[in-house]
């Protein structure tokens, strides 16, 4: 891991202080700088300055402009560059992908209808130093792609303990129309107690073949055996799960439960009964 001694950390700090406009901004550049710096001694096998080729794996190669936004404002850094091979700074991943999320996101907003003018007043809130375009957009989102892709495609643990099942619907764009959709969500806690988002697919519709299509796609994965399957009640999911996992124990999810109980509760009721201990709600 990359550190930077006492002796830097005192001189960039001293440095800042000339900075009267922004002490804080000039101090996080100058440390983030700094940081970098630190990685390409790494990288390169030497400090600057020093000549031994023995230990030098390579040769210093200048910078290139580039800019970090964060919470004090946008950053004017200059990213080494090493001459025999690229690179390589962890500083900008985090930076890289929170970006592309919100991209993403701002996308997404334009798909589901949200004026631009809206888009842009959301965006200089969450970044006021943030700028983008269409293209930049669409260029981040095709970089995401893979990203997802590969996620989609992993290869999951043969026996789960648990498997949790619900959709969760959502209004998407079909067509110029605005429709109401359901999310077949599947999570998986393992015999550690970890739990995993197994599977997402976005269906036409809740049904005993879309839900079965679901459970294939997660066995075809590397999904073999389940402990329990919980579930709503709905008809569909709980024949899919019949089929797909015979003999595995099926058990209904208590909040879907409770939720139903208090449906057939006055009103004036409800607060009293769903303030009751869930233990003796469920097994009184």
């Amino acid at each position: 891991m990359t550190q930077l001694n006492s002796t830097s950390l005192r001189e960039i700090f001293q440095e800042a202080l000339k900075e009267d406009k922004d002490f804080i901004k000039e101090l996080l550049r100058r440390l983030l700088q700094e940081f970098m710096e630190e990685e390409r001694n790494q990288q390169v096998g030497v400090s600057s300055y020093v000549r031994d080729k023995s230990i030098r794996k390579a040769t210093r190669n200048g910078y290139k402009s580039r800019s970090l936004n964060t919470r004090v404002g946008n950053l004017k850094l200059k990213k080494p560059q090493i001459r025999e091979f690229t690179f390589c700074t962890h500083l900008f991943e985090n930076y890289q992908r929170s970006e592309k999320a919100l991209l993403s996101a701002i996308q997404q907003m334009v798909i589901d209808g949200v004026s631009t003018n809206r888009v842009e007043k959301i965006v200089e809130r969450l970044s006021p130093d943030l700028t983008f375009s269409k293209s930049t957009v669409s260029r981040l989102t095709q970089e995401l792609d893979p990203q997802i892709k590969k996620w989609q495609e992993e290869r999951l643990r043969g026996h789960y303990v648990y498997l949790f099942s619900d959709a969760s619907y959502f209004y998407v764009r079909e067509n110029n129309q605005v429709v109401k959709r359901p999310l077949l969500i599947s999570i998986g806690i393992d015999t550690n107690g970890y739990r995993k988002i197994l599977g997402v697919n976005m269906a036409l519709e809740e049904s005993s073949s879309t839900w079965t299509e679901h459970f294939t796609a997660l066995k075809e994965r590397g999904l073999k055996t389940v402990g329990l399957t919980i579930s709503d009640a709905h008809k569909g999911v709980v024949k899919a799960q019949e089929e797909e996992f015979p003999g595995t124990p099926h058990q209904r999810c208590m909040v879907h439960w409770e939720r139903n109980l208090l449906f057939r509760v006055e009103s004036q009721r409800k607060e009293r009964i769903s303030q009751i201990h869930k233990t003796d709600l469920y097994f009184s």
